[in-house]
């Protein structure tokens, strides 16, 4: 799904505006909040207060991973801190699907994930909030970090961005994603590679190559669509452990469809 937004202003006059895009995402006991590796803390509303702000580690915080549903027992407003990634979302680990959002993070750098808990008052409102869904939690994103600020709009002037959403499937969870593509890399000791890929369109003839410091290692001619992720387990050469590898996808013409370095100790720019 692609959404295009564009606010303007046709009068001679500066106005101020507010902008969040809000999904209502069922829950499940195994729903987990995917940010970015590359983000290190979240924030979330003090109190009722809305400029009442507290910055904490993500995802541990207070001995609690806040990236897994069941481990948060209040209402919950979670912000991403200084995202420098363009993509979010959740995976249904039970499911083995999850929700994927990307947007130039310039543009749109708020991210917010919103859940009632785990407790009796989330039973509750999600009784009264909801038919028949049960539990949910809100995907949310806009043009502004917090939801405590707004941004004018000067005379005669837009303010535009897109925005995409996709389900991944068969991937356990993913790392990296764009409007094209999402991948997992799990590393399974230091001598093997988990690799999967999903991507939004029909790519016939696609090629994948996954290559250690420019040196390919595994290299792939296939096809991949929405209904028919990639997965392939990769032996890797040994004492690479800080290692820079590289997974790409281009398509049969050339075309980049993603692009993700990492180490096998996680995420590298």
């Amino acid at each position: 799904l692609k959404l295009e937004n564009k606010i303007l202003n046709n009068t001679p006059f500066q106005h101020p505006y507010y902008y969040w895009t809000n999904t209502a995402i069922p829950l499940t006991a195994q729903t987990q909040y995917i940010f970015p590796e590359s983000m290190k803390y979240a924030f979330k509303h003090g109190s009722l207060d809305v400029n009442d702000l507290v910055v904490f580690p993500w995802p541990i915080y207070k001995g609690n991973d806040l990236s897994w549903n069941k481990n948060i027992h209040i209402r919950y407003s979670l912000f991403a801190y200084m995202l420098s990634d363009d993509f979010f979302g959740l995976y249904h680990h039970d499911l083995g699907h999850g929700v994927i959002h990307v947007a130039d993070h310039k543009k749109v750098p708020g991210r917010k994930i919103w859940s009632w808990g785990v407790s009796e008052d989330a039973d509750f409102r999600t009784s009264t909030l909801t038919d028949k869904s049960g539990q949910y939690c809100e995907v949310q994103c806009g043009p502004i970090e917090t939801q405590g600020e707004y941004r004018f709009l000067k005379p005669f002037t837009h303010d535009s961005w897109k925005q995409y959403w996709y389900a991944p499937k068969k991937m356990k969870v993913f790392k990296f994603a764009n409007e094209n593509a999402a991948v997992n890399i799990i590393h399974k000791g230091s001598s093997k590679i988990e690799l999967y890929v999903n991507t939004t369109s029909d790519l016939s003839g696609a090629r994948l190559v996954l290559a250690d410091s420019e040196k390919p290692i595994f290299k792939r001619t296939c096809r991949i669509s929405p209904f028919k992720p990639f997965s392939a387990v990769v032996n890797i050469p040994k004492n690479t452990g800080n290692n820079i590898f590289v997974f790409s996808i281009k398509s049969s013409s050339g075309a980049e469809i993603i692009k993700y370095a990492f180490s096998l100790s996680g995420r590298t720019k």
